[in-house]
C-alpha cells in the first residue's frame, strides 16, 4: 500500500455538502476547527479516506447517504502552490480503529482569520478538481 495514493475520498456527511444542483459544496471540505486543539502542529483537519484499495469507495458509500467526493491528491499539491495558499495545505495518513485508510487534509488554524473571499477561493479551487461525485442512490 502506497503512503499516498492518487485519490482521496471525502464522505458527504450532511445535506449542505451538496448544492441544489447536486454538485459538491464548499462546506464539504471545511475543516473542523476543534481538531486544532488535539494537534501539536496548530492545524485543523478535514477527514478523508485514501483510495488505495478497491473496497474503500464501496465501504464509504454504505456509510454516507449524501455521497462521496473523489479528489485527486495532485490537485491538493497544485492548490498548495497558489499565492493565496502559500504552502498552507498538507495531508496525512492517520489510521484509526477499523480504518487503515483514514487521513486528513490539513489546513492552518489561521484559515479562520482569513478573509471570506480568500477562504472561498481555497475551497473553490479544491472543489474544481472533484472528479466524481458518487451517490449511493445512483449506483
Amino acid at each position: 500500500m502506497d503512503e499516498y495514493p492518487n485519490f482521496c475520498l471525502r464522505g458527504l456527511r450532511a445535506p449542505d455538502h451538496r448544492t441544489e444542483d447536486g454538485e459538491i459544496s464548499a462546506s464539504a471540505y471545511y475543516p473542523d476547527p476543534d481538531t486544532v486543539q488535539n494537534r501539536q502542529d496548530g492545524r485543523c483537519e478535514t477527514s478523508i479516506d485514501w483510495e488505495d484499495e478497491d473496497e474503500v469507495l464501496p465501504n464509504l458509500l454504505q456509510r454516507f447517504r449524501y455521497g462521496v467526493a473523489r479528489l485527486p491528491r495532485k490537485h491538493i499539491d497544485e492548490v498548495n502552490q497558489y499565492a493565496q495558499v502559500k504552502g498552507g495545505l498538507s495531508y496525512e495518513r492517520f489510521p484509526i480503529v477499523d480504518n487503515p485508510h483514514h487521513g486528513n487534509i490539513l489546513f492552518p488554524a489561521s484559515i479562520a482569520q482569513k478573509s471570506e473571499s480568500k477562504r472561498r477561493l481555497i475551497w473553490a479551487t479544491l472543489l474544481a478538481a472533484n472528479a466524481i461525485l458518487h451517490l449511493d442512490t445512483d449506483q
